[in-house]
């Protein structure tokens, strides 16, 4: 099976991480503001967890990069699903808070691992990578649970720093591997 849609799904976090940054940059603060984002945060999301679940149960990957990548792409589009729906339904967000701190710790364990065990071809751009999207995932989950801290205008540049570092890491291996899947696949023909 081929994998060459994982840089795809790169591409689609980078972008919802990017949404994420334009939010904080242009100063949205309301719900109502922020439901102007809703169908970015719906289609990142349905790719992402769609993604996360191939790759979850198909296991087209090597060895545990199947865990890393599935489990990181599956929370994290399910988390901006749930984002965008709380959104369109007016649900409370408090509840994406515990999901989102969990979702950062793991992303940060994965990000510590690859860096330590070399598990990708790129293990010092992916690992942090993890790490810098994982610390994303707990500052928002601790803004969900504690709105007061949404108002901090520290928490919300260093917010945006790492969302905007976070993407361009994504983007950098997703555009080296879609370099590198056009020079493997150059000669490539179906069979007859």
């Amino acid at each position: 099976m081929f994998k060459d849609w994982l840089p795809l799904l790169l591409v689609n976090l980078s972008s919802g991480l990017l949404i994420l940054a334009c939010g904080f940059l242009v100063g949205l603060t309301s719900r109502s503001e922020w439901r102007q984002l809703v169908s970015g945060f719906l289609l990142v999301g349905a790719t992402l967890a769609t993604g996360g679940g191939l790759i979850i149960f198909a296991w087209p990957l090597p060895g545990p990069l199947n865990i890393v990548w599935g489990v990181f792409f599956f929370s994290s589009g399910m988390l901006f699903l749930m984002a965008g729906l709380g959104l369109v339904f007016g649900w409370d967000s408090f509840p994406l808070g515990i999901p989102s701190i969990l979702a950062g710790i793991v992303s940060i364990l994965f990000g510590y691992r690859i860096i330590d065990l070399g598990l990708t071809l790129s293990p010092l751009a992916a690992g942090p990578g993890f790490i810098t999207t994982g610390l994303v995932g707990i500052l928002m989950g601790l803004g969900l649970i504690k709105p007061d801290l949404q108002n901090l205008k520290k928490l919300k540049i260093t917010l945006l720093v790492l969302l905007v570092g976070s993407a361009i890491l994504w983007l950098s291996l997703a555009f080296l591997d879609f370099w590198q899947f056009l020079i493997a696949f150059s000669d490539w023909k179906p069979q007859p």
